[in-house]
């Protein structure tokens, strides 16, 4: 028996137009890391959350890591 892990095509397919239209912002910008956009979604996340600051990373291994890091960099200075 097969077990589809998740239908992206079709979860996509409510926002694809607006999905398309950001990438299409970005890559016409040429900021493809770093740049406005970054900074706009980190100052709205960190609003959602209700925290002052917010990092944006490549991925959730990215974000493992530096979480990691800065858990160790906590304990050494105690």
């Amino acid at each position: 028996m097969i077990i589809p892990y998740l239908k992206l095509k079709q979860l996509n397919l409510n926002g694809s137009d607006e999905l398309k239209l950001a990438f299409e912002d970005v890559l016409n910008s040429g900021w493809f890391i770093l740049g406005k956009k970054l900074e706009e979604f980190e100052n709205q996340y960190a609003s959602y959350n209700k925290t002052q600051y917010c990092v944006g990373v490549a991925n959730g291994l990215d974000a493992l890591i530096l979480a990691l890091k800065a858990l160790k960099l906590a304990m050494e200075m105690k």
